[in-house]
């Protein structure tokens, strides 16, 4: 029995395939956790040049946020 060189390509191709899948296991991200403490977000540097005080920020109109009364789900203990 013969096998052209199509079928060897396409088997090498899985074959490679399948080892990609089986390594990518030990290549998975690890899962994120919170950081429990606060942290410091305000900002102390603008385009490399200190900020001191406030900056002056101008809120124009007002947003109107409805929401359901009655929740979507519950979460049970």
């Amino acid at each position: 029995m013969t096998i052209d060189r199509y079928t060897k390509f396409i088997l090498t191709m899985l074959m490679i395939g399948v080892w990609v899948l089986a390594a990518s296991i030990f290549f998975q991200p690890t899962p994120l956790q919170a950081y429990e403490g606060e942290s410091d977000i305000n900002i102390e540097r603008i385009g490399g040049a200190s900020v001191y005080g406030a900056l002056p920020v101008e809120i124009e109109g007002v947003v109107r946020i409805e929401f359901d009364t009655e929740p979507v789900f519950m979460l049970e203990d």
